[in-house]
């Protein structure tokens, strides 16, 4: 999840996130870290909050911006897969 700590709407999502108890199921990145703001660059985002899904390990490994029916479905709490 690609948040930053002035986005009102980012606190929105992760309080529904804590309160569904889904929270820690996420990694949070801070898009006003330099890290963050890389990351999100990368992945040409331009406004959060973001959700973005990273799939397999190592040269594998994919990270790709979460679709509208994904977001829904993680907003609804139902983890089913895509």
């Amino acid at each position: 999840m690609i948040v930053s700590p002035v986005c009102p709407s980012c606190e929105v999502v992760k309080k529904h996130l804590a309160k569904q108890g889904t929270l820690d199921k996420y990694i949070i990145v801070d898009a006003s870290t330099p890290e963050g703001l890389d990351f999100a660059r990368r992945l040409g985002i331009r406004g959060v909050p973001q959700c973005a899904i990273i799939e397999g390990e190592g040269e594998k490994k994919t990270v790709r911006i979460c679709s509208d029916e994904e977001w829904k479905r993680m907003m609804k709490g139902d983890e089913r897969e895509t």
